[in-house]
């Protein structure tokens, strides 16, 4: 898709998703002209919606360690959910219940009740 894009110099190293999620947003030579080619802006679209979904999981799966490892430590869910740009404290806990289910299967709903009926079936 990039063989003809004068800035394929300065793509990222193939491994940073974030680097070419980045990349694909901020050189319009990265996207066909609106006037044709829409068929590549749709491929482009695409592996960009694929790269946001796996760095969705790699994030949730993380925040939930982070959030699991605060709470093991002592920290109250006052102060988590401060740090997650939460009001309250339910707030947060219900986030973390959404992370369980979501890093449980990443393809089902993530709420806190679906989170009880996974634990209810093991």
């Amino acid at each position: 898709m990039h063989r003809d894009d004068p800035c394929f110099a300065l793509w990222p190293d193939h491994q940073d998703a974030i680097g070419i999620l980045d990349y694909t947003r901020r050189f319009h030579c990265a996207l066909p002209p609106a006037n044709g080619g829409w068929h590549h802006r749709g491929d482009q679209a695409g592996i960009r919606l694929a790269i946001v979904r796996r760095l969705r999981a790699v994030l949730d799966r993380e925040e939930l360690a982070a959030i699991e490892d605060a709470r093991a430590d002592g920290m109250q869910w006052g102060a988590i959910s401060l740090l997650l740009g939460m009001r309250h404290p339910g707030s947060a806990m219900n986030r973390r219940e959404r992370l369980k289910v979501g890093t449980a299967r990443p393809d089902g709903r993530r709420t806190p009740e679906a989170r009880r009926r996974i634990s209810d079936n093991r």
